[in-house]
């Protein structure tokens, strides 16, 4: 019968969460067909089409030869009247869309995108310079800085699916690898470049010290293949689309991050949220083989450890692995002979608890990763004293910006925050007497296989009492070394 003409609608204004492949070109409508089709309700026309897709529909193919969603049609959002619109009349894609509402499927052109970045990622893993680098990330010593130089700006993308992969996670867990590279490309664009010290090179310096403290550390046999999984996917995102500013400026001038969080830990929050609408992106979805147990248990270790991130937390975490985690690991009172580490499970093999020697319930993991990535997020003190002191200077050079917005804004400046004045390089020795050093004693009381990092950080501590300025009130000169703060009010480290 001939089908009767309809108006088409609007499109429907582009929504943030919607899939970035949606391709939005000339609107076209599909009505009901019969005799009566003014009367009849444009809903019917999407019914009656999608009906007649569904009985062709054939299952979607990763080459996207056969893929159902080559063109995707999406549902009038504005009227709501269900009207279908699209860029083409294709009736599989009408039909991806009704089976498909969360978007898991994306389009061809999509698709030929994320694997064309998975293959640039390899081919870069591959290039020996980039591999002799990566072969220092197993080390407790490790030059974030030489990563990003030898990746051409890509640390985070090279270091993230290169640590996957060698933890067995992607094929353990039949990750989607093509997206993965899409969601860590996300990431390293959501890592402001302008911040001297919260940037990609940052989450990559932090990720590797996750990985040498599962490798080397004696964390890895206490963790199933989706904990391993989480810990390394927690470190890349903890610190996602950083301002450069700590929690007090936020809080202080109601920035709308503090306001969505209540003024609780307003960055931390912020980092894991955004990072998960990233990852639930369809493009971005690598987590599609993963249970909903798994899911959830993968969401709950990445929450716990990025909020562990603030430092508000620092002392109540320290003051846990003292009192809780031995007892909960079978340590003795000096936490020594019983919690001899044996080596960590192959880095392609199952890594579940059941190989594991030693097991920890839920609460036990849930502190030691979060003691974990308190250690990597302080990991620069533990490394050469050289790498060491690059980002001290860093860090400085961020809080002074930090001091330079609060002037701006006629803010009291915040401690150490004055570049007028001198700055942290008079408090690196208390840092470390206060806050480095009680964190990483608890911790190798736990773990003893991580005493390198004590061991370094003493050297550190040393060389900061040799070259600090004999007069405190003297200001920052060139060439004079820069140290961090012992107070909240420095932020996060």
């Amino acid at each position: 019968p001939a089908t009767a003409p309809a108006t088409a609608p609007a499109t429907a204004p582009a929504t943030s969460d919607a899939p970035a492949t949606a391709m939005a070109a000339t609107t076209v409508t599909t009505a009901a067909t019969a005799t009566s089709a003014a009367a009849t309700p444009a809903i019917s026309a999407a019914a009656t089409l999608r009906a007649r897709a569904l009985k062709s529909l054939e299952p979607s193919s990763r080459s996207g030869n056969t893929s159902p969603t080559r063109d995707v049609l999406k549902i009038s959002q504005g009227g709501g009247d269900g009207v279908l619109t699209g860029s083409s009349s294709n009736v599989l894609s009408v039909a991806a869309q009704q089976i498909d509402p969360a978007g898991k499927n994306i389009a061809a052109h999509m698709l030929a995108e994320i694997e064309g970045l998975e293959q640039h990622i390899q081919h870069m893993i591959a290039q020996p310079d980039v591999a002799e680098a990566l072969k220092t990330c197993h080390s407790w010593h490790f030059d974030a800085f030489r990563l990003y130089k030898v990746t051409k700006g890509r640390p985070l993308q090279v270091l993230g699916m290169y640590l996957l992969e060698h933890h067995g996670c992607i094929k353990a867990l039949d990750l989607d690898s093509a997206r993965l590279a899409k969601f860590l490309h996300e990431l390293e664009k959501g890592m402001p470049i302008q911040n001297p010290y919260h940037n990609a090179i940052h989450v990559a310096d932090v990720t590797q010290t996750i990985h040498v403290l599962l490798e080397k550390g004696g964390i890895k046999r206490h963790l199933n293949q989706i904990e391993v999984m989480a810990c390394i996917v927690a470190a890349l995102v903890h610190d996602f689309e950083h301002l450069g500013l700590n929690n007090d400026i936020l809080v202080k001038i109601c920035h709308e991050r503090a306001l969505a969080h209540n003024d609780r830990a307003p960055n931390e929050n912020h980092h894991v949220v955004a990072a998960f609408r990233v990852m639930h992106r369809p493009e971005c979805d690598f987590c599609q083989s993963l249970s909903r147990q798994q899911l959830n248990q993968m969401r709950k270790i990445m929450i716990d450890m990025v909020l562990a991130t603030d430092m508000a937390e620092h002392q109540r975490i320290v003051s846990l692995l003292r009192q809780d985690l031995p007892g909960r690991l079978g340590n003795d009172a000096h936490g020594s002979e019983s919690c001899v580490v044996k080596d960590s499970p192959p880095a392609g093999g199952s890594g579940s608890k059941e190989d594991a020697d030693a097991k920890l319930d839920e609460k036990g993991v849930s502190l030691m990763v979060c003691g974990a990535i308190k250690i990597a997020d302080l990991g620069h003190s533990f490394t050469s004293f050289q790498v060491h002191h690059k980002w001290s200077e860093r860090l400085e050079e961020e809080l002074f910006l930090q001091g330079d917005e609060e002037r701006r804004r006629n803010l009291p400046i915040s401690y150490l925050m004055d570049r007028q004045k001198a700055g942290v390089t008079k408090s690196q020795k208390g840092f470390f007497d206060y806050v480095v050093r009680p964190l990483a004693s608890a911790w190798t009381e736990c773990f003893p296989t991580s005493k390198p990092l004590l061991d370094q950080m003493e050297i550190n501590l040393s060389q900061w009492k040799t070259l600090e300025s004999p007069s405190p009130s003297s200001p920052t000169t060139a060439g004079s070394v820069p140290t961090v703060s012992t107070s909240n009010s420095a932020g996060k480290r």
